[in-house]
C-alpha cells in the first residue's frame, strides 16, 4: 500500500470515529453524522451508526414521555 493510500484509511477510520463518538456524547446530530460522512440515506447512516456501537442513550422515562405524546395524553 503506497503511502498515500495509508494516509486517506487513516483519515477515513478518524473522521469515522469522530462522527461515531460526536453522536453517541450527543454533540452531532444523525444528519449531521450523514453529512460528515457523506451517506446518501438515513439507512447507510442508521448502518454505520449501529455497526460503530454509536446509540443515544434512551430510557423507559425517555419511552413513556415518547409513548403519551404520541397517544396525545401528554
Amino acid at each position: 500500500m503506497d503511502a498515500r493510500k495509508s494516509h486517506l484509511l487513516i483519515r477515513a477510520f478518524a473522521l469515522e470515529a469522530l462522527a461515531a463518538q460526536g453522536y453517541r456524547d450527543g454533540k452531532l446530530t444523525h444528519a449531521e453524522v450523514q453529512q460528515m460522512l457523506g451517506f446518501n440515506s438515513r439507512w447507510d447512516t442508521d448502518k454505520f451508526l449501529k455497526r460503530a456501537g454509536a446509540y443515544l442513550d434512551y430510557t423507559e422515562a425517555d419511552l413513556e414521555r415518547d409513548l403519551e405524546t404520541a397517544r396525545g395524553t401528554a
